[in-house]
């Protein structure tokens, strides 16, 4: 009796292993995997950026795109500016600002001039195909968690605006690697 009730342990065990080994769907937006698995070469346009999200951006770039940095994990060539090359896609990065709900309701806000403990902010990413400005890809991310805030406190991080862009910024590539290898993985079966 013992053994049938092993037997049955073990084919119930093996039927669940190809579930449990079933491939991550992307986290981002991919209206055309097709398209979007194309993608051979990017740039970043920060022309609508404010003067300090652009400053934000251009110092992401330049310091992830050094060998063995995150941006060099991205399987496309990066051309530094979008106007003089032809690149497959166009990243565009935004930062809306969110009021902090630990902020006191009816205290006037300045958008413009933010003090950094009022406001949080997420990294929205999106990419558009070079020749046709389709979207191919959009993720929306928040900066990745600091372990020196103390999450039962309601105030998003510590963290100054920049810190938090920097960061937000940080996890929507991150997250982009990991679905442009997935969708790789799932285009060339």
């Amino acid at each position: 009796m013992l053994t049938i009730s092993r037997r049955l342990f073990v084919s119930i065990l093996l039927a669940a292993l190809p579930l449990g080994a079933k491939e991550k769907k992307p986290t981002g937006e991919i209206p055309n995997p097709v398209a979007f698995a194309k993608v051979t070469s990017y740039c970043i346009d920060g022309s609508q950026l404010s003067g300090n999200d652009a400053y934000t951006v251009r110092g992401f770039v330049e310091t992830e795109s050094k060998p063995k940095k995150l941006l060099t994990k991205l399987p496309w060539k990066l051309f530094r500016d979008c106007r003089d090359a032809e690149p497959d896609a166009i990243v565009k990065i935004e930062f809306p600002l969110l009021r902090n709900s630990s902020v006191e309701a009816g205290t006037p806000a300045d958008p413009l001039n933010p003090p950094d403990s009022e406001y949080r902010t997420k990294a929205v990413l999106e990419i558009s195909d070079a020749s046709s400005s389709r979207l191919l890809y959009k993720v929306e991310a928040w900066p990745l968690d600091n372990p020196l805030v103390d999450s039962d406190s309601g105030v998003e991080g510590g963290d100054s605006l920049p810190l938090q862009r920097h960061n937000a910024m940080y996890n929507a590539f991150s997250t982009l690697i990991d679905d442009v290898h997935r969708v790789s993985r799932s285009t060339r079966k």
